[in-house]
């Protein structure tokens, strides 16, 4: 193959992809909704069926609005005590919303049964998504780029009660990609202005505050471990001199696989 017709093998391959080029704080953004979805894999996952996690069979049998009831209630937990994680969690649920409607698979998405949304599915469209995201985003970019952390939550909030009054089954294919998008969007755009503005972003995810309270945790038993020892002098002093020996680390190491066992299978959040 010459140069010639790879350069064009090459270019005619670009242009059938659509490429959103990202600031910064966007691709920050979708990687910490990436963290969220691959991490609420592990804590929702359905052990009697891997096609489905427990959002899905919560959806069947409850519906959509306790989907969307769900979501609303973080926009009133964010009010009140304006935790990043709420704002992760509202975008992660539209891209679960995206992918259960199924416009990874049609423009205009599925009018009749919902899909399932495993991790395995949710990694596979995410860049699908994000590219939609891009085009509405920079298709509104003025109004996400100055409407006001306050007002951007009510508008997700009536967004969301917008649907309430809808069949409970069918009610949820009335729901357009677009309005998914905007709430997607305006959940980043407070989230830009009160995190990543401020230096602050990725602090209070749930991978975050796990690792967070292991790491309490952990110095918690080394502090009791040790806390009956004495130390080589045979005082009563705050900073304990020990040589750490074989059995130490034998029991040390049980203790901590045991706390990090617990804290894996109670998916702290």
């Amino acid at each position: 193959m010459t140069v010639l017709r790879l350069l064009k093998k090459i270019i005619n391959s670009l242009n059938k992809r659509k490429v959103i080029k990202m600031t910064e704080n966007f691709v920050t953004f979708n990687k910490l909704i990436r963290d969220q979805f691959e991490y609420g894999g592990k804590k929702y996952a359905n052990k009697q069926d891997s096609t489905k996690e427990s959002t899905d069979i919560l959806f069947d049998i409850y519906s959509y609005l306790w989907l969307f009831g769900t979501i609303d209630k973080y926009t009133h937990r964010f009010n009140n005590l304006e935790r990043e994680r709420d704002l992760l969690k509202i975008s992660c649920y539209m891209y679960i919303s995206w992918l259960k409607r199924g416009y990874h698979l049609s423009k205009e998405g599925k009018n009749d049964g919902v899909i399932d949304t495993t991790v395995e599915v949710k990694s596979k469209f995410f860049e699908d998504f994000i590219i939609t995201i891009g085009e509405h985003y920079n298709s509104n970019k003025n109004y996400y780029d100055t409407v006001a952390p306050d007002e951007a939550l009510r508008q997700i909030s009536k967004e969301l009660r917008a649907t309430a009054g809808a069949d409970r089954v069918d009610g949820f294919f009335d729901i357009k990609e677009e309005h998914l998008a905007n709430i997607y969007c305006l959940s980043y755009s407070i989230w830009n202005a009160k995190y990543f503005v401020t230096g602050q972003a990725g602090q209070d995810t749930d991978t975050f505050n796990e690792e967070k309270h292991l790491q309490s945790d952990i110095a918690k038993v080394l502090e009791d471990y040790f806390h009956d020892k004495p130390n080589v002098k045979g005082d009563a002093v705050p900073m304990l001199v020990y040589t750490v020996d074989e059995e130490d680390i034998s029991e040390l190491s049980k203790r901590i696989a045991e706390l990090v066992s617990k804290g894996a299978k109670s998916g702290r959040s």
